[in-house]
């Protein structure tokens, strides 16, 4: 939609908030970032840099058994991974999801043996680990430091 914008805050969760995980107290983090994209997309500064990486194609990789996830939306300095938590594989009617980093690479050889269907991230309640505190999410842009968007793929 023309002249629309959203600003991600996935990684903002604040479980000591009065209000709620819903209703963190990390407003002028969101302020910041609702106010870059409206300077980007109502004025036109394209110069700013407002919303994080974003998922478009996830393709099973059988040679290095790994799924490949491409991101657009992302600034000079790359992707920024922090940990591999917020990732799951659908396998049959099964979401697969990451323990820890190296049970999740051996699920997933095994995994992409037996066919994933699709890979999603971020696709659950309080994803970024809040209680270890804010900006815990697995994927951010380096440059700006925003987070990936939560996102569903189908594997081709």
């Amino acid at each position: 939609m023309v002249n629309t914008f959203m600003a991600t805050a996935i990684d903002l969760g604040d479980p000591a908030s009065p209000y709620g995980d819903i209703h963190p107290r990390y407003k002028q983090q969101v302020a910041a970032r609702l106010s870059q994209a409206a300077i980007n997309v109502i004025y036109g500064e394209s110069e700013l840099y407002w919303l994080g990486p974003v998922a478009y194609e996830a393709v099973a990789a059988t040679n290095i058994s790994a799924v490949v996830i491409s991101f657009r939306n992302i600034g000079n300095l790359g992707l920024q991974i922090k940990n591999s938590v917020g990732f799951e594989l659908l396998v049959g009617n099964s979401w697969q999801y990451n323990t820890n980093e190296i049970d999740f690479h051996l699920k997933l050889d095994l995994l992409i043996k037996c066919s994933v269907k699709m890979v999603r991230y971020n696709w659950y309640t309080a994803p970024c680990m809040p209680l270890e505190g804010i900006y815990q999410c697995a994927i951010y842009d380096q440059m700006s430091q925003l987070p990936a968007t939560p996102f569903i793929l189908s594997v081709q």
